[in-house]
């Protein structure tokens, strides 16, 4: 008789894969991923370039799933691959980085958010680079905000859900401000 095969704790897009008892997949939370980061402490702004990074590692594996269906389903072109693979490259980054800080508390410095040092730099530099985006990801904070405030008043929320979403508010109206401190900065001068 042959032995079952032993499931991966992580699948193909880097992201941890837990297994219940009835074996279906369940996906770990960042703070079950990566123990060894203060998630909590927004304030801190190592945490928040954590943060970021996990979010970009959500959509890049996000991304990079949807046009793996795109490879199967059609002739892939040059382009499709070389962004593919771009896109997998900067996920392990993601993951790199996490861990590394999760351990020693300090980042490698190679993703691209580390390598800017700072949210503030990128957001600035997205300013002045491509204004239209940057009001684009300032509308989708604000819409953030929203859904989160929504999350905190919904009576069908567990109270562990409701912390989970104050957080997240918090998080999202940290960033607005710093998005409306930044605009304001370069509309004055």
């Amino acid at each position: 008789m042959r032995k079952a095969r032993r499931r991966p704790e992580n699948d193909r897009y880097g992201r941890a894969i837990s297994y219940c008892h009835c074996g279906s997949k369940k996906k770990r939370s960042k703070i079950e991923e990566y123990p060894g980061i203060h998630w909590e402490n927004l304030d801190n702004p190592l945490v928040r370039t954590a943060d970021s990074i996990f979010s970009d590692a959500v959509n890049l594996g996000r991304w990079l799933r949807e046009a793996e269906e795109r490879l199967y389903e059609e002739e892939a072109d040059a382009d499709l691959i070389a962004e593919y693979v771009g896109k997998a490259i900067r996920l392990e980054l993601c993951h790199e980085e996490l861990r590394c800080f999760s351990k020693s508390g300090e980042f490698k410095g190679k993703h691209p958010f580390i390598a800017q040092r700072s949210e503030r730099d990128r957001a600035t530099a997205l300013l002045r680079e491509d204004p239209v985006e940057f009001t684009k990801e300032m509308h989708r904070i604000e819409m953030n905000i929203a859904r989160y405030s929504s999350h905190l008043h919904s009576p069908k929320l567990s109270d562990e859900k409701k912390k989970l979403a104050q957080a997240n508010l918090e998080k999202f109206q940290a960033a607005l401000k710093m998005y409306e401190e930044i605009l304001k900065t370069v509309i004055n001068g």
